[in-house]
């Protein structure tokens, strides 16, 4: 097929299909496979012409570094001014790409120029997708995954690698090797975690450099935030098991616990518009493993695959929601208002909520102040019937937040600025800002929330808010020592943030050991994943909402089989199949 058909047939693929594509963010997994060499490098030749090296173990490519760079950690990157076209996203809180501090700052780092090309964050997938089909491509796309772009996913990048794929995206393997220095000081810091096999495709290559942020918080999305005023104005205790929470949540229905002489207590709420702040997942986690990072799916001592939404341990889980649900102890609203519902309902001035869940107190009261703070403390995760504890837990997974393009002519020196915004001084810069203006080094005997030596006290945070001083994380980083490290000035306001701290050990010591945080696809794999896996998630969240509410019996066995029959007609047992096939390779 000539260049221009595969651009027209591609095109019109993509105008087909972009919708499922938007939607396949989803696939992901651990692969123990060895990196090969790919991409440009494996035609044995570097972006000049020039013949590369060979170290003569095992055949692999060494690349030598081009005439046009300076050799790996020393900079600037490149001998004379070097121009690259950067696609990323829009973000509210980058004021200006062009004269951002940090961009600044990069520029210096590789003695480069930038054309950006910015994307609307709004439809992002689609496109991309658009573009990817032109192949009018950009020489690299920066902070996709942080903009909710999942295109090129571990396992989704296949679809438009060189060897596997259309041929828009390189492979990085020889690139890695050859000037990858904070790459792979990373990889060796996470192997425990598996980060290099979770960032290496089905075919043995990786094809983006990470966004990636283990933090002990961030681990935890469904923490439960009980208000504990309540528990002191009727003098019960702490709930620890099930059995207890019930009995508890009957009291704060019943016995008017905000002292106001009305009816009007709402002993649980919470959304279903995010897994994160759903408060059944919080609770079904004292039935089953409740893997909400991938579809529910786990592992047991034979390595053999489970879909826990499919199996009694769920059902019993269900038959425990739908009991509190009919004794009026959760929010019917539950299953229809978003997060700004919620955050009414916790914050209201006359102290109507029982509890909720999500990943921080302040994430739900912030701007309410410090009286509506007070109301609430973290539950420890509960004990079911049968003696099950896990909490909810999210592994931290790499996410694709830089992709170098085929039609980049100098390659070398763009992976060498991705790299370099894995070292701990951009990252620091993509974070936290710039030291002196926005954080200080912290002093010897200072502590960070967690009771550890601080790293760094911030001290004018301008994350998630509006300015120009750095790029939000969106583009590689890495946040592996600040997250749990960063401290802040005596007097200043982290009511929510020690709160935060203080339920870290309990969910931590409660995690499934068991669970897959993602399943690296085969490009076969993945048409099949992605065509049945939002039918299939689609089909749990009906479940747990009709079965809550009592529209379908969760008692009645006949109820039952027919939900696990339309989780079948969705594709369960294809999309299973494919899921052990990918927990398989990360055995060999």
């Amino acid at each position: 097929m000539t260049t221009k058909m595969r651009k027209f047939s591609c095109l019109l693929a993509a105008l087909m299909t972009v919708v499922s594509f938007a939607s396949c963010g989803n696939s992901g997994g651990e692969s123990s496979a060895s990196p090969s060499s790919g991409s440009s490098a494996s035609s044995g030749q570097d972006s000049t012409g020039s013949e590369s090296g060979s170290d003569g173990q095992d055949g692999d490519t060494v690349l030598q570094t081009p005439d046009y760079m300076n050799e790996a950690d020393v900079f600037p990157i490149c001998k004379e001014t070097t121009t690259y076209r950067i696609a990323v996203v829009e973000n509210t809180n980058i004021e200006d790409y062009e004269t951002n501090y940090e961009t600044q700052w990069l520029k210096e780092k590789g003695n480069m120029e930038f054309e950006f090309e910015i994307f609307p964050s709004a439809d992002l997938a689609s496109k991309v997708q658009l573009q990817l089909a032109s192949y009018e491509l950009p020489d690299a796309y920066f902070g996709l995954a942080r903009g909710g772009c999942q295109t090129f996913t571990t396992s989704n990048a296949l679809k438009y690698s060189e060897d596997s794929g259309d041929g828009q995206i390189i492979a990085l393997n020889d690139y890695i090797d050859a000037w990858g220095t904070n790459t792979k000081a990373l990889f060796e810091k996470y192997a425990s975690d598996g980060l290099e096999a979770m960032m290496t495709s089905a075919d043995g290559n990786i094809y983006y450099m990470p966004g990636y942020g283990p933090s002990y918080i961030n681990r935890h999305a469904n923490v439960f935030w009980i208000n504990t005023g309540w528990l002191e104005n009727l003098g019960l205790d702490m709930p620890t098991t099930t059995d207890e929470l019930e009995q508890v949540l009957l009291a704060f229905k019943n016995d008017d616990p905000n002292g106001n002489g009305k009816a009007d207590e709402i002993p649980l709420s919470g959304t279903t518009a995010s897994d994160g702040y759903s408060m059944i997942h919080y609770l079904m986690s004292a039935f089953t493993v409740d893997n909400t990072q991938n579809y529910q799916l786990y592992y047991d001592e034979s390595n053999t695959v489970h879909f826990a939404a499919a199996e009694d341990g769920w059902r019993e889980g269900l038959k425990y929601i739908n009991r509190l649900y009919s004794q009026g102890l959760i929010d019917p609203a539950m299953f229809t208002q978003d997060l700004a519902g919620l955050k009414q309902v916790a914050t209201d001035a006359g102290d109507i909520c029982g509890g909720f869940s999500s990943l921080g107190l302040g994430l739900v009261t912030a701007g309410a102040g410090k009286e509506v703070d007070n109301r609430y403390n973290h539950c420890e995760p509960l004990t079911g019937p049968d003696g099950t504890r896990y909490s909810v837990v999210a592994i931290p997974v790499p996410a694709s937040n830089g992709t170098i393009t085929s039609a980049c002519e100098k390659p070398e020196a763009l992976f060498r600025l991705m790299d370099y915004m894995l070292s701990e001084e951009c990252s620091t810069l993509s974070r936290y800002g710039i030291e002196g203006e926005n954080y200080e080094i912290a002093p010897e005997g200072s502590l960070s929330l967690y009771g550890e030596q601080a790293t760094i006290i911030v001290t004018n945070g301008v994350f998630a808010i509006p300015q120009n001083t750095m790029w939000q994380n969106y583009l590689p980083f890495v946040n592996d020592i600040h997250n749990n490290g960063a401290g802040y000035p005596e007097g200043a306001d982290i009511a929510s943030e020690e709160k935060n701290a203080k339920a870290v050990p309990s969910y931590m010591e409660t995690e499934p050991d068991n669970i897959i945080p993602m399943s690296n696809y085969t490009v076969e794999e993945a048409e099949i994943v992605n065509e049945c896996s939002a039918y299939i998630k689609d089909m749990i969240n009906e479940g747990i909402a009709k079965f809550t509410v009592g529209e379908w019996d969760i008692n009645d066995d006949a109820a039952w089989q027919t939900y696990l029959n339309e989780l079948e007609n969705a594709g369960l047992s294809d999309f299973l199949a494919c899921a052990q096939a990918a927990y398989d390779r990360t055995l060999e």
